[in-house]
Formats: C-alpha cells, sequence, structure tokens
C-alpha cells in the first residue's frame, strides 16, 4: 500500500507517521508513506507517482484538503482519500468526493488502525497474491508490490516497492505462468520478470523503476517489451 500524508502541521505529520510506521511494525505489511506540507506539492507529484491511499488535512493554507480532493478525483476517481480535521462541520463535503473515511485530530491508534486493517484485506481480496515459502514460513506478497524479479545462482529475489527483498530457493520458470498472465508483467531478459506498475521509463540502456533501480532490457526483448508497456499504460488509462 503506498500512502501519502498531506498536512501543514509538521507535528500533526510526524505523528501519523510514526502511527503508519508503527502499524507496519505490529501487522508486518508492505506499506509505503510520502510526506507533503502542501496540496500543491502533492498534486505534482502525482505525475510521477501513484499512490493508493490519501490522507489530506481539510484546512490548509493555500489549497484546502476539499479543493485538493476534488482535483485528485477529476484524475483518479479510484484513490482512497481520508480527511483530517479538527472538527466535524466538513463531513457532509467531504462525502461529496467519495472520502473512504473521515478522522478528528489528534488521530490515535485506535482509530486508524482498524481502517488500515480494513483498506489492506480488501485490498489482499480484489488483487492476484503471490505465495513464496523460505525457510519454513510461508508469505503473501500482492503482485502491485513487486517491483521485479531477478534470479541468480538458483535464487530468486522479490525486489518490493517499499524498499524490502525477498529472496527464496528456485528459478524464474516457478513464477513465470502466473505473473506472465497479468498485463502488467513483462521478462524483458532471461534473468529478470519487471512490474510495469512501478516502471517509470523504458529505453535500449535498461528499466528504470520507482524504487530507482535499474534492470537490464535483452536485445530479443526490447522491442517486445515496449510494445507490453504501450498496451499496459493504454489498457490502464481506459480503466481510469
Amino acid at each position: 500500500m503506498r500512502i501519502a500524508i498531506c498536512e501543514d502541521n509538521e507535528q500533526e505529520l510526524a505523528h501519523i507517521g510514526s502511527l503508519l510506521t508503527r502499524y507496519q511494525q505490529e501487522h508486518k505489511v508492505a506499506l509505503t508513506f510520502t510526506s507533503f506540507n502542501c496540496g500543491s506539492l502533492l498534486l505534482d507529484s502525482l505525475s510521477n507517482h501513484t499512490f493508493d491511499l490519501l490522507f489530506l488535512d481539510i484546512l490548509m493554507p493555500g489549497m484546502t484538503g476539499i479543493s485538493v480532493a476534488k482535483e485528485i478525483r477529476s484524475r483518479n476517481k479510484n484513490v482512497k482519500i481520508i480527511f483530517l480535521t479538527s472538527s466535524s462541520e466538513f463531513a457532509v463535503e467531504s462525502y461529496r468526493v467519495n472520502a473512504t473515511n473521515y478522522l478528528l485530530k489528534p488521530i490515535t491508534k485506535e482509530d486508524l488502525f482498524p481502517i488500515l486493517d480494513n483498506l489492506y484485506l480488501n485490498d489482499l481480496k480484489q488483487e492476484p497474491v503471490l505465495y513464496l515459502k523460505s525457510e519454513g514460513n510461508i508469505f503473501a506478497i500482492p503482485f502491485s508490490e513487486i517491483v521485479y524479479l531477478e534470479v541468480m545462482n538458483r535464487r530468486v529475489r522479490f525486489y518490493l516497492i517499499n524498499g524490502a527483498i525477498r529472496e527464496v530457493f528456485g528459478y524464474l520458470a516457478d513464477y513465470e505462468t502466473k505473473l506472465l498472465a497479468n498485463q502488467a508483467f513483462a521478462k524483458t531478459h532471461r534473468s529478470y520478470i519487471v512490474n510495469f506498475q512501478h516502471v517509470r521509463e523504458i529505453s535500449s540502456k535498461g528499466i528504470s523503476t520507482d524504487i530507482n533501480r535499474h534492470i537490464p532490457v535483452s536485445r530479443n526483448c526490447y522491442t517486445q517489451t515496449k510494445v507490453a508497456f504501450t498496451k499496459y499504460l493504454f489498457s490502464e488509462s481506459e480503466e481510469e
């Protein structure tokens, strides 16, 4: 889950960030969050970044959280929005932009964690999950959290959007059938499978990803990778 927090109060911003970190540690889930202190910075970032959940402070100088939400809704109808405020007077207006929830400050663990539980479980139900076994443990990775796979010396490494790396014994072929059946994934090299959801650019020099790692594209795979990436982008724009 990729989260953005937009809050002009630095203390509150840090507090929400600490709650998200605590949630991640206690529930052992993969999430990342980025902080913004004004709505315009958040809107600017959306041209290069995708978020699953937005925390928006309603009362901010410049653009209010409601104004930011209206602009976001004109671009993306699916992203989840949770408003943060010290007053309940904006509750009705918040639902007009299809807000997921409305939290009164100060934000508490008791209020926030159940909401995150529901959102995370719903996301898992709605998207495919890959189950991996390592050292006797079995864990699930949603497709959307995989940036790319790399195989080396009979070890497959899964690079995740939160920066974590999961390593399991095996071959790339063990996961090809399931992943490549999803149009977001493509084999760019005999040792790599990439998730287009986290690709920034494809060139003859390789692929740049959202986690600032570059992966190779073999000469034989270059043309088909570009074609597949284009098809993926068009399918995403049609869904929006």
